[in-house]
């Protein structure tokens, strides 16, 4: 169903030429969209008492990432040129990598933990 959903408003993009179509295409996209590794590494990382919080606190960042990411680059295209713009994604490309491998090995020492202990 949710690939089924996803290929329907991408189709929709086709056809669609009105902002508020637009927008209403890409929420349906986004709001079947599972999310299974960010909850198995909520549960890796967090204990059970504070699942709540950990999925409120990673929505809340997904959420300012989906506005503040095109903001800031939109401003430096249109300040500095698509060549910097470039750039901007590039960096933020990487400072997302570092932070998952951060992650990844945070969790591999949690979980390495988890089975001796």
């Amino acid at each position: 169903l949710v690939g089924f959903v996803r290929t329907i408003s991408v189709l929709l993009l086709i056809f669609v030429r009105e902002p508020i179509l637009i927008a209403f295409s890409y929420i349906l996209r986004v709001s079947v969209m599972a999310a299974p590794p960010r909850n198995a590494l909520i549960s890796i990382l967090c204990e059970r008492e504070v699942y709540n919080l950990a999925y409120s606190v990673v929505g809340i960042f997904i959420d300012i990432g989906r506005i503040a990411g095109p903001v800031i680059v939109g401003y430096v295209i249109s300040q500095y040129g698509f060549n910097l713009g470039f750039i901007a994604i590039s960096l933020f490309f990487i400072a997302f990598t570092l932070t998952l491998l951060v992650l990844k090995f945070t969790t591999l020492k949690i979980l390495k933990s988890k089975k001796f202990s």
